[in-house]
């Protein structure tokens, strides 16, 4: 890769310094969640990552998206929120 490294265009650099962060960010707080709630509550929202990275690269990069790759995301967040009404439901996570 070294010898035939090149930079990318300036729009693209600022695209993937942009994931870069929003990644770091995401995890952050994806671990300040793991302290707040049961892991059992917090797991299911990983997977949201596979959906937003999906988006992203629809919107960003121009990359089409199949049907089963749409109806996967539909799937994840559908867990997602069943997961938080499931759990709402029954008083909330969090500690005591």
């Amino acid at each position: 890769m070294l010898p035939s490294f090149k930079v990318p265009p300036p729009g693209t650099l600022a695209l993937l310094l942009l994931i870069g962060l929003f990644a770091a960010a995401g995890q952050i707080y994806l671990t300040y969640a793991y302290q707040m709630d049961p892991a059992s509550e917090v797991s299911i929202y990983q997977y949201s990552g596979v959906v937003f990275t999906a988006l992203l690269s629809f919107a960003a990069f121009g990359e089409t998206l199949e049907g089963r790759s749409i109806l996967g995301g539909i799937i994840i967040f559908g867990a997602i929120f069943w997961v938080f009404r499931y759990h709402r439901g029954q008083g909330g996570g969090g500690k005591s």
